[in-house]
């Protein structure tokens, strides 16, 4: 399957004129980390904000794009358990293990809806840093309203 994405650098001044939504800047990223670039994703269907901070080794990749519209959700055919889900029982069942890839390059992700955006951050560096760049984006909507 062919996918069309494009990625275009924008100005964060340019941001709400090219993406139709106002972008949500952290006011604390992790020590040594610094703003490396905005760009604006875009297919046939979604502008997504594409924000990056990086040490100089390490990449956070911080996602934005309008909270999609809730879709009524189908009833789906009972599916027998899958490796590393509880059973009815309360019983676990067997754990694999992360995949290789995963045990090589741990990346750490969070997602939230903020004030109409939904968030993604993806990074090499610990949940609890994501989450308080996460929480630096929420008190921006607070202090807004």
């Amino acid at each position: 399957m062919e996918v069309s994405a494009q990625r275009q650098p924008i100005n964060v001044a340019d941001a709400m004129r090219v993406l139709g939504f106002p972008l949500l800047l952290p006011t604390w990223v992790p020590p040594g980390y610094v703003l490396d670039g905005v760009f604006a994703l875009q297919d046939r269907q979604w502008k997504v904000a594409h924000i990056v901070y990086t040490d100089g080794i390490s990449v956070i990749s911080l996602f934005e794009h309008p909270v999609p519209k809730e879709r009524p959700r189908e009833r789906r055919p009972f599916r027998p358990e899958r490796e590393g889900q509880h059973s009815q029982l309360g019983r676990e069942a067997p754990r694999m293990g992360p995949p290789p890839m995963v045990r090589m390059f741990p990346q750490q992700w969070v997602r939230r809806d903020i004030g109409g955006l939904r968030v993604v951050l993806v990074g090499e560096t610990s949940r609890e840093w994501l989450e308080r760049i996460v929480e630096s984006l929420a008190s921006q909507i607070a202090s807004d309203r």
